[in-house]
């Protein structure tokens, strides 16, 4: 739902976890084909791809994690599985061929189950915002510098936007973002929607084959 108003800017937008899977499984089988078209070509990434034959980057946001990973009944659990596995590949695979995955959420540890801890191993970027207690700041940085959950901690609440900032060489910063709007922001989707890729455009960039359509009307966005 909190997605729902930068839908012009979104290539795709799913809101239940079977319009995830849908839509996860759709960019698996486009990392194949831009996997395909890497080997074909003798290159790592698609970063080294001539122009002409550069994919469109994708960046895979989830909004709220643990709405994938939280389960009612039995039957929910073979989709949590499936979601996992799916969200795992794309981390341990995507960044090399054009597909950045951002996970966001309030705790993201082991009390999702064993699938997000091996997700969080995967993502190598981490933002922290203020926290109020030691074992969210754990789940976050706490295999970093212990100096980084303390960090954390001590952000003043009139400091909005200030966040620890960690990269993949393991240091972190701390850095604060510019306050946008949440009106500002939906303004600035539609004014840009006009340069939103269909995902036509997304599965077929670069490559000489069509790939199939994402689920339609699919908060995981692309």
């Amino acid at each position: 739902m909190e997605l729902s108003p930068y839908a012009p800017r979104l290539t795709a937008l799913a809101t239940t976890r079977g319009e995830c899977l849908d839509l996860l499984a759709d960019l698996i089988t486009v990392m194949g084909a831009r996997m395909l078209a890497c080997r074909q070509l003798a290159v790592r990434d698609i970063w080294q791809l001539p122009d002409a034959s550069r994919p469109i980057p994708v960046v895979l946001l989830v909004d709220e994690i643990a709405e994938l990973f939280l389960t009612a009944d039995k039957a929910e659990k073979d989709q949590v599985t499936r979601t996992a596995t799916a969200l795992l590949r794309i981390a341990q695979l995507g960044r090399a061929f054009g597909i950045h995955l951002v996970l966001s959420g309030q705790r993201i540890g082991s009390d999702l189950g064993p699938g997000v801890t091996a997700l969080r191993a995967q993502i190598g970027g981490r933002i922290c915002h203020r926290v109020n207690d030691p074992e969210t700041a754990v789940r976050t940085l706490g295999d970093l510098d212990p100096d980084a959950l303390a960090a954390a901690r001590s952000i003043p609440p009139e400091l909005p936007g200030v966040a620890v900032v960690t990269g993949s060489d393991g240091r972190w910063y701390r850095a604060r973002s510019g306050y946008v709007s949440t009106h500002m922001a939906e303004q600035v989707a539609t004014a840009y929607a006009h340069l939103t890729p269909s995902w036509a455009q997304v599965a077929t960039s670069g490559l000489g084959h069509r790939l199939p359509k994402a689920a339609g009307n699919p908060e995981i966005a692309a």
